[in-house]
């Protein structure tokens, strides 16, 4: 089934933005115009990346409903960039170029994580084991 690419960029822009809002609230800042700078930044970067996913795992995609995906991509993006950034702060600090470094490297790992679960077999794998941990039937 060939991607449609209207769809693709309509799913591509809302997620983008999302995660890029959350990317952009996570990574300290000392104004309130830097946090909007850093906020439209990661958009910039996560829309055509997640554009570029959705049209090259289109199968995959729509293999389940693309709500399921926006949710998977979400919770895993919101938890993976909360997690990955909170130890670099706590680490660095929240001011200073290294810590802005470090906290924008943990953001992107964080997105990359996220991008691993709902695109590439990441979410099918972390529920293979929670049913193997919890002795779940399914």
């Amino acid at each position: 089934m060939t991607a449609d690419r209207g769809v693709a960029a309509s799913w591509a822009i809302g997620m983008g933005l999302l995660l890029g809002a959350v990317a952009g609230t996570v990574v300290s800042t000392r104004t309130p115009g830097e946090e909007v700078r850093r906020v439209a930044g990661f958009a910039l970067l996560f829309v055509p990346a997640l554009y570029a996913m959705i049209v090259s795992r289109w199968d995959h995609w729509h293999q389940k409903n693309p709500y399921v995906r926006f949710a998977v991509l979400f919770l895993g993006g919101f938890a993976a960039i909360g997690l990955v950034t909170a130890p670099v702060v706590l680490l660095f600090g929240g001011t200073g170029l290294v810590a802005t470094v470090a906290e924008f490297l943990a953001a992107l790992g964080g997105f990359g994580v996220a991008a691993w679960i709902a695109f590439y077999g990441g979410d099918e794998r972390i529920w293979a084991v929670v049913v193997d941990r919890l002795d779940i039937e399914w």
